[in-house]
């Protein structure tokens, strides 16, 4: 028996997301990640920072596939994925955790992106 190899996959998504619409996806992401044996780093920021969505995981090679689904299918607009050129024996995260942040990413500036309303 083979054991499960797992590949480090990172992305991240600037969009805009209500409190509400963070507080789901958490719920969400949790439960689904969770089914597929995936573990990592995932946070989520709300409209009133820099909004979106910042992923660090190892997935189980065999659920790299259902993953992508999984978050394509969230309507979050285009990810691309960066993927780890080596699979892993083990992987590089303890657990899950999926964590509500002020903002997704550092910037001088949290509405540049955004542009004017």
């Amino acid at each position: 028996m083979t054991a499960e190899r797992y590949r480090p996959v990172a992305f991240y998504r600037l969009t805009r997301l209500s409190q509400d619409q963070v507080k789901r996806l958490k719920e969400d992401i949790e439960q689904r990640l969770a089914q597929l044996g995936i573990v990592g780093r995932i946070y989520l920021a709300p409209e009133q920072g820099i909004s979106g969505i910042n992923c660090q995981m190892a997935v189980p090679v065999s659920a790299l596939a259902s993953m992508r689904q999984f978050f394509d299918g969230l309507g979050l607009g285009p990810i691309s994925y960066t993927e780890g050129l080596d699979d892993l024996e083990a992987p590089c995260f303890r657990k899950l955790r999926v964590l509500i942040k002020e903002n997704v990413s550092q910037s001088e500036s949290s509405s540049s992106w955004m542009g004017s309303e």
